[in-house]
């Protein structure tokens, strides 16, 4: 009795609250609250490794990397058709990188097909304006269709990770420029996006030490967004992706340079978060009350650690005891979602043809932080959070197309 129930909720992705583990749908009417008319307080943010090495790298460790712009092509209408507002990618090194962000930004969709997947009826105008203590008033309604809506949304790429419009100078650019292969991408053109069309700032590092030619990395983009009142405030993400094995203790030692990095990003007199003319006004992020930064931060990425296992319960209680006077606090946003319910593999060797190692892991992680180094920072709610099995695989498993990654993408939707 306890095996069927497990395989259950395990498999049947139509159980309410998103309790099952299948692909999530498009997001629907449902799915969004609103602050005030038309602007939603959901914040979707997706992590994936793409797997698009160029052809010239592929070789017997990743011999299925193949059709790279044919599954880089699926991804971005994946993330376009999921409305994800924050995109943050890992091995994007330049094969099928213009394919990718062609279809991520594809508006010849009619507008009936559009309109499958609208957001709200009455949306806002982005550039609402504010009385003096910063709450939205009720001017600049735009009565713009939900079909017009969904045909003007377009993806910016942070400047340093877009494509050149050519793969071979793509690939060239991410190894000469260091950048690990992140790419960046969020929602513009949307009155109902609740975050900001550019990002307030980006701070981008490399790791000290790594096993790979490319030495992989972080990248950290601040945004303004909206809380569920209708208030400005501040999130910071951060994409990342380390060593694929923790040979000589590699992944703890550039888990603990993230660490660093994540502080001084957030908390540094020269971090994303400094007086600056982009800000509020001119100003600082304005404190919380009873002390702390009204401010929120996630750190997405593939970590290359099952969170479930030895390696991945380490590098979270590291990441608590990082500055041992000063604790963080960190949370597991997926797993805090779940419960006690089972947590899917994002890496899985039986459901996914494309793994190349014989794999079950959760290598995919969004964490959040509600103190980071003794500072309070503005808490996130989870409404959603899921590991889609089987993205791409429009008939399941069995499907001839088959997935178009070796990991399973991992969507989370936030509330400030």
């Amino acid at each position: 009795t306890v095996s069927v129930l497990y395989w259950v909720l395990s498999n049947m992705s139509w159980l309410p609250f998103g309790l099952g583990r299948g692909d999530a749908p498009a997001r629907q009417d449902s799915d969004v609250s609103t602050s005030g008319p038309g602007r939603r307080t959901h914040i979707r943010l997706c992590t994936l490794n793409a797997y698009l090495i160029p052809a010239a790298f592929v070789n017997k460790d990743n011999a299925t990397c193949k059709d790279q712009a044919g599954r880089a092509a699926r991804i971005g209408a994946w993330l376009r058709e999921r409305r994800v507002d924050i995109a943050l990618l890992q091995e994007v090194w330049g094969g099928g990188q213009p394919a990718l962000e062609a279809a991520a930004n594809d508006t010849s969709e009619s507008p009936a097909d559009a309109a499958r997947h609208p957001a709200v009826s009455a949306p806002r105008s982005r550039r609402a304006q504010r009385n003096d203590d910063g709450a939205a008033t009720a001017t600049g309604i735009s009565m713009t269709s939900p079909e017009e809506e969904a045909t003007k949304e377009k993806y910016a790429v942070l400047s340093w990770c877009g494509s050149w419009g050519v793969a071979a100078a793509d690939a060239l650019w991410q190894f000469a420029s260091g950048r690990g292969g992140l790419w960046v991408a969020h929602r513009t053109g949307s009155s109902q996006c609740p975050i900001s069309d550019a990002p307030l700032g980006v701070r981008w590092m490399r790791y000290s030490k790594s096993k790979t030619r490319s030495r992989k990395g972080a990248v950290a983009a601040r945004f303004r967004a909206y809380t569920a009142d209708g208030r400005p405030t501040s999130l910071v993400v951060v994409n990342t992706h380390v060593d694929p094995m923790n040979t000589d203790g590699v992944i703890e030692h550039q888990f603990a340079e993230l660490m660093d990095f994540v502080r001084d990003a957030v908390l540094g007199a020269n971090g994303l978060l400094a007086p600056s003319a982009d800000g509020f006004g001119g100003d600082a992020v304005p404190p919380l009350v009873g002390g702390g930064l009204d401010c929120s931060v996630v750190l997405c990425g593939d970590f290359n650690a099952d969170a479930e296992g030895a390696l991945g319960k380490r590098l979270l209680a590291a990441a608590k005891s990082h500055a041992p006077d000063a604790p963080t606090d960190v949370r597991d946003l997926y797993a805090e979602y779940r419960g006690w319910l089972p947590r899917a593999p994002t890496y899985d060797c039986k459901k996914n043809r494309l793994v190349m190692w014989p794999q079950q892991d959760r290598l995919d992680w969004v964490l959040s932080f509600d103190r980071l180094c003794g500072v309070p920072l503005r808490c996130v709610s989870v409404k959603d959070a899921r590991v889609h099995e089987h993205a791409g695989c429009g008939g399941g498993a069995d499907d001839e197309v088959g997935p178009f990654s070796d990991h399973w993408p991992v969507t989370v939707d936030i509330q400030l």
